[in-house]
C-alpha cells in the first residue's frame, strides 16, 4: 500500500516511466543467487491493486520497457535473462494462513516480490509505461516456503550485490534508452 502512494505521487509529478528494480526470491530451479530476472507481468496477490480495479484487469509491463531492458542487458553481455510473469504477494515470510507460493510455482511463475502488480496496475490506469527487472536473493524452488523465516534469510551476500549493481545499472541505461 505504501508503494501505490509513492507511484501516485510519482504519476501526478508527471513521471511517464517507472521501472521497478529489486530484489526476489526465484521460483524456478534453475536461478541461481544474484541472477537477474525481467517481468512480463505480475500475479497480483498484493493487497492493494484489487482495491483499484477488478481482480480481472491485468498487470502487465510495458512492451517497451521490457525491450529496453532487454537491450540493456545485452549491451552488458547477458544473452538472456529469465523473463515471464512474477508473483506479486504482500507479505515476505509466512503466516499461519496457507502460502500459494506452491501453486504459482506450478504455473510458471519465475519469482516472488512485494511491489510490481500495484505498479503495473496503477500504470495501466494512468496512461505510464512501467516494467519491472529483479535480482534473484534466494530461490524457494530448492526449499520449502515454510523454511523462509528472518533467521534464515540473508540477501546481505556478494552475489546478490554484485547482482543488484548490475541490475540497476541495466534499469538506469533502459531509462536512457526510452527517453
Amino acid at each position: 500500500p505504501a508503494s501505490s502512494v509513492c507511484f501516485s505521487e510519482l504519476f501526478q509529478g508527471g513521471v511517464d516511466t517507472v521501472i521497478r528494480a529489486g530484489t526476489c526470491g526465484a521460483l524456478v530451479e534453475t536461478i541461481d543467487d544474484g541472477q537477474l530476472i525481467l517481468a512480463t507481468g505480475a500475479i497480483r496477490e498484493d493487497g492493494t491493486s484489487p482495491n483499484l480495479v477488478p481482480l480481472a484487469y491485468p498487470a502487465i509491463a510495458d512492451r517497451h520497457v521490457i525491450q529496453a531492458l532487454e537491450d540493456s542487458a545485452a549491451a552488458r553481455g547477458y544473452d538472456a535473462l529469465p523473463t515471464g510473469v512474477v508473483l506479486t504477494q504482500s507479505y515476505l515470510y509466512p503466516g499461519v494462513l496457507p502460502s500459494t507460493t506452491d501453486l504459482w510455482m506450478q504455473t510458471g511463475a519465475v519469482c516472488v516480490e512485494m511491489e510490481l502488480a500495484t505498479l503495473l496496475v496503477m500504470a495501466g490506469l494512468n496512461g505510464v509505461r512501467a516494467g519491472g527487472i529483479f535480482t534473484s536473493d534466494g530461490n524457494l524452488a530448492r526449499r520449502r516456503v515454510s523454511e523462509v523465516a528472518p533467521n534464515t534469510y540473508d540477501p546481505h551476500r556478494e552475489v546478490v550485490t554484485q547482482g543488484v549493481q548490475s541490475m540497476l545499472e541495466i534499469a538506469l541505461n533502459a531509462l536512457t534508452r526510452l527517453h
